[in-house]
């Protein structure tokens, strides 16, 4: 008899209008710019819309597999990758938004006190 499956878990980080306002001061940019409605793909699930306020809990994702993360700003995508949790470091993950530098990071919370799902 095969035991429970291994769940995994991805907490979607919010983008907080502290960021947006952040990214959007900057004089010297010279990458294209942001429209901030972001919105995050797993495998062939529908997208989720990242929050501003509060973070979102993508629960009972198989541990076990490889996974694909699309993430959008509107329709285009900006970012996708595939991972496993293993490679990721554990079963409880967060996906979060780095402004500045324009970045997505797939890791366990540690010390991201801004990371958190209910």
């Amino acid at each position: 008899m095969a035991g429970p499956a291994a769940e995994g878990t991805i907490c979607i980080a919010p983008v907080t209008a502290e960021m947006k306002k952040q990214d959007k001061s900057d004089p010297r940019r010279e990458r294209p710019r942001l429209t901030f409605v972001f919105s995050v793909q797993i495998d062939d699930a529908d997208p989720i819309v990242v929050p501003e306020k509060k973070g979102v809990a993508v629960r009972s994702l198989d541990a076990k597999r490889k996974h694909l993360v699309r993430i959008r700003d509107g329709t285009k995508v900006i970012e996708s990758f595939h991972f496993t949790f293993a490679s990721r470091g554990g079963r409880s993950l967060c996906l979060s938004y780095g402004p500045f530098y324009e970045t997505w990071d797939l890791s366990p919370p540690g010390r991201r006190p801004w990371c958190k799902c209910k």
